[in-house]
């Protein structure tokens, strides 16, 4: 049975985090669940022993540097910065110590429906889906009867269709619609329940940090080369 995806948007985007630039003592809970979070440690990382556990999250803050192609020379000033910075609430690594995937859609043709929307913003939401229209055999129409995907301002977890496989995603808080473009960030999002996960381009619109330039919105070469392998 497929569910529909759902897209909260009041839990897409974290905002910044007070993360010092050193580790210390006072990040290093804030680095250590940050770490888990976005999948780059396992849930069961408290069963490890102790005196191992430095070494686990030492791995850990490694493997993010190398998916983001951040510096790994002992001084980790770059990674936390990055780590500071507002990003989307979906899990870097679906599933620790696996390659795990979204899965596709069965059709072309999806329906959605942005709940609690004034026209503006229903405005904003049929330039998003028309990004992805225009680069893939993929098309949208609004629906109010059982749409493929809801977009909601409410306080809403991130779903798969799959939910058995990928469970629950992107259940952290935002500031607000006002802190960022509502039209990158709904851009970036819908190309969640696509089946997209995030990368490391900076370029890519699918980047999970929100860029300082956020027009015009677009999607680059290697999103619509994602978007038409689905």
């Amino acid at each position: 049975m497929w569910l529909a995806r759902v897209i909260a948007l009041t839990a897409c985007f974290i905002a910044v985090r007070c993360i010092n630039p050193k580790i210390t003592d006072q990040n290093y809970a804030l680095t250590f669940d940050y770490l888990q979070k976005y999948g780059y440690l396992s849930k069961d990382v408290d069963a490890v022993p102790a005196q191992r556990r430095n070494d686990v999250l030492r791995k850990a803050f490694e493997d993010f540097q190398n998916y983001y192609d951040l510096p790994s020379d002992g001084t980790p000033n770059k990674t936390l910065q990055l780590m500071s910075k507002p990003q989307c609430g979906f899990r870097d690594i679906l599933k620790h110590g696996t390659k795990a995937s979204l899965s596709k859609w069965p059709k072309t043709h999806l329906t959605w429906n942005f709940y609690v929307a004034n026209e503006a913003e229903l405005s904003t939401a049929r330039a998003a889906f028309d990004l992805w229209s225009q680069h893939s055999a993929l098309t949208f129409e609004r629906s109010e009867t059982n749409p493929d995907i809801i977009i909601s301002w409410r306080r809403l977890r991130h779903y798969n269709t799959n939910i058995k496989v990928n469970g629950p995603i992107c259940s952290n808080s935002f500031d607000g619609p006002d802190r960022f473009s509502l039209h990158y960030m709904l851009t970036h999002e819908i190309g969640h329940p696509l089946g997209l996960l995030h990368n490391r381009r900076k370029t890519s619109v699918m980047f999970a940090f929100t860029p300082d330039k956020q027009y015009p919105v677009k999607l680059d070469q290697n999103d619509i080369a994602d978007i038409q392998r689905l």
